[in-house]
């Protein structure tokens, strides 16, 4: 079935993602897995080639393009040429609305150049040994301390976490023996109090950089506390639904094309049904429709 969901430039951009990746990933994907990273100078490269948070602003190194399929076309090529590239996944789909949406303008001027250039490389550290997911059962801490906060705690199975630079970490608030809800931090790598673990080993993904992280009262300051402090788990659920849907596309390069497909069958369908209400049974949503059934009821 020819697709329908993507124009011109998208196209184009396929192309030119495509003849990135089996130039610069896929002659290095054994070494890559073999090593448990890809290494940082494909990063840059593909920041280079404007395939690193493209949705921000001009200004700030973006393309400003808030079209998804742009994400959905790098998530397939990746599938397709049999690349390692989970690191797209991770940053364009699922770091980069945090620190789109939940910035302030001065934190997108400090944040955002770096990490559309490739220079540092996001995080985000959510999962703990003891609760796994469920981000209800985490222990990790920040207490208010005036202009900063200080974190405690540990975070596992972290994606680009042995390189990371930047990275969002969710903690309870609590002041005393009070919890005032979750909030996500921004933790620099060179801040005091953090450290990295082990990288850890997977069955599948083997490129795919991921470890443990440590945090032993980190003074985090204020001004890199993401959205309103009690309102992290709000947040992430919504920043998340985004990500199901590029690690799908990742997984299934067909998975757009389907959208696609029930979008035209839905939109057919309630064409069809609108006109039959009205008894029109020579309107061409109509006959198509019947058409259809009986085809398949043949």
């Amino acid at each position: 079935m020819r697709r329908t969901i993507f124009e011109e430039d998208h196209q184009d951009f396929r192309d030119s993602v495509r003849a990135f990746l089996l130039k610069e990933a896929v002659p290095h994907t054994e070494r890559w897995e073999a090593n448990g990273l890809v290494d940082r100078e494909f990063w840059t490269k593909a920041a280079a080639q404007g395939m690193v948070v493209f949705s921000a602003p001009e200004e700030h190194g973006g393309a400003g393009l808030s079209d998804f399929r742009f994400n959905a076309v790098i998530d397939e090529q990746v599938a397709l040429t049999g690349a390692v590239g989970d690191n797209f996944n991770l940053t364009n789909d699922i770091a980069a609305p945090y620190f789109l949406d939940l910035t302030t303008p001065e934190q997108q001027a400090r944040w955002l150049p770096e990490l559309t250039s490739g220079a540092k490389i996001p995080a985000i550290a959510m999962s703990e040994p003891g609760a796994g997911s469920d981000l209800r059962g985490i222990a990790a801490t920040a207490v208010p301390q005036g202009d900063h906060y200080l974190l405690t705690g540990s975070k596992t199975f972290v994606t680009n976490g042995i390189q990371a630079d930047l990275i969002i970490v969710a903690a309870y608030v609590r002041d005393g023996q009070t919890t005032n809800g979750m909030g996500l931090f921004v933790v620099e790598s060179d801040m005091e109090g953090f450290s990295r673990g082990r990288k850890l080993s997977k069955v599948g993904r083997r490129a795919q950089d991921t470890s443990e992280l440590f945090f032993e009262d980190v003074p985090v300051p204020a001004e890199n506390v993401l959205g309103e402090p009690g309102r992290g788990l709000v947040e992430r659920d919504g920043r998340h639904r985004r990500r199901r849907r590029g690690e799908v596309d990742q997984q299934d390069p067909s998975a757009a094309a389907g959208r696609e497909r029930h979008r035209q069958v839905d939109g057919h369908e309630r064409t069809a049904t609108a006109a039959l209400a009205g008894e029109d049974r020579h309107h061409p949503a109509v006959r198509g429709l019947i058409g259809a059934r009986a085809e398949a009821a043949a």
